[in-house]
């Protein structure tokens, strides 16, 4: 949800016609999430910072949201990562692992 939220700010902030793309695909033993937007994207330099607790470029933010998605995805034994997005704005992936119980 805060993947989402953020890319609705974003847009907010700067489009008056922003899409945001939800995605997921099964691979082997994992799920693939995207949250992509339309919006101004992240800069390179920052690409680095943002899953550091309490950092944040809005004015209205304590900059923890998405170091808890980072912590909570790590915790089950995932991956978030910024990707780049065929929208031209912010891209995220998340990929968490399924167990197939076959029986």
């Amino acid at each position: 949800m805060n993947l989402i939220n953020n890319a609705a700010d974003a847009l907010f902030q700067t489009r008056d016609n922003g899409m945001i793309r939800v995605s997921s695909r099964l691979l082997k033993d994992k799920i693939l999430l995207c949250v992509e937007d339309n919006g101004p994207g992240i800069p390179r330099d920052l690409k680095v910072k943002i899953f550091d607790p309490f950092f944040t470029t809005k004015g209205h933010s304590t900059g923890i949201g998405l170091s808890l998605c980072h912590r909570i995805i790590t915790d089950h034994k995932g991956k978030l990562d910024v990707v780049g997005s065929d929208l031209g704005g912010a891209g995220f992936s998340i990929e968490l692992p399924v167990s197939l119980n076959k029986g």
